[in-house]
């Protein structure tokens, strides 16, 4: 075998094989470089890059996108301290706000952007602030590609509970962060030992407060949290009830997929922002 520049390590054993290798002699897999794309792949969700600052960056970059919408009125006083910088709502929809506006236009892809937007500057700070401390925590127990995951389908899991109890438009990674809350508090479980409790009673206490925090404030959206909330905690069944445990090429090809339909649904949402209208926010026509 070549182990210049045309070997690669294998995506499940990650030990060197033949760039063209059809089947790794290691430990059998079959296209072990996947198509020599395998090393981006593991660069992506190896750990060489930080997947939470990617995505509290897309959260940063759409919220200044919406504001452009009617940047004057957003940061007029009149909505008081808690609404300052709130983005127009076509501009929220038109980028994939969810709720029943949105399901009642077949916009179902919104599960997947109104993750990544924002209703306000101290909703985004808040967001950002729990993202950062929850995504390093998740990454270093559970790795980059398995805390994509979570995030990703926490999301999906809190607004589908919104969007099935109630009607009113949402969006926001809260769902998300307490999505991935409650994989702690199942990992925490599993793993036990000092780590793990503390990591259990550290993400009750966060969830608690969190929690009373959203009953507390007008125009929170609970029904997200807990639904994101239930659906980590689901999760965390699924995965290593140890850190460290190695992400194979199955955990980083779903994260690769679940990242390029998130990609496509903002497209869908891109390519629908002239096709479909929203009158006073709850009306959609064609």
């Amino acid at each position: 075998m070549n182990r210049g520049q045309g070997a690669q390590l294998c995506t499940s054993c990650r030990k060197l094989v033949s760039a063209d290798e059809k089947v790794c002699h290691h430990c059998g897999a079959v296209n072990p470089t996947l198509w020599g794309f395998g090393r981006s792949l593991r660069k992506l969700f190896g750990g060489e890059v930080d997947i939470s600052k990617i995505l509290i960056g897309v959260c940063i970059t759409l919220y200044a996108v919406t504001l452009l919408f009617d940047p004057v009125a957003a940061f007029s006083a009149s909505g008081g301290l808690m609404n300052m910088g709130s983005p127009d709502y076509k501009g929220l929809y038109l980028f994939g706000m969810t709720g029943s506006v949105a399901w009642s236009c077949g916009h179902f892809w919104t599960l997947l952007t109104a993750n990544f937007l924002h209703g306000s500057l101290l909703h985004l700070l808040f967001n950002v602030m729990w993202m950062r401390s929850l995504g390093e925590m998740a990454t270093s127990l559970l790795g980059p590609a398995r805390f994509f995951i979570v995030f990703i389908l926490t999301g999906v899991g809190g607004f589908l509970t919104s969007v099935i109890f109630s009607p009113a438009p949402t969006m926001g990674a809260s769902a998300a962060i307490f999505g991935l809350m409650g994989v702690l508090i199942g990992f925490g479980r599993r793993r036990g030992g000092e780590l793990g409790s503390t990591l259990n009673q550290q993400m009750l206490m966060w969830a608690g407060i969190g929690l009373v925090f959203g009953l507390s404030v007008p125009n929170v959206n609970n029904y997200a949290h807990v639904g994101g909330f239930i659906t980590g905690l689901g999760m965390a069944w699924l995965l290593p009830k140890r850190e460290g445990q190695t992400q194979g090429r199955g955990v980083m090809l779903l994260a690769l997929v679940l990242a390029v339909l998130t990609v496509a649904s903002f497209g869908l949402s891109i390519t629908n922002m002239w096709s479909p209208v929203f009158e006073g926010g709850n009306v959609c026509t064609r």
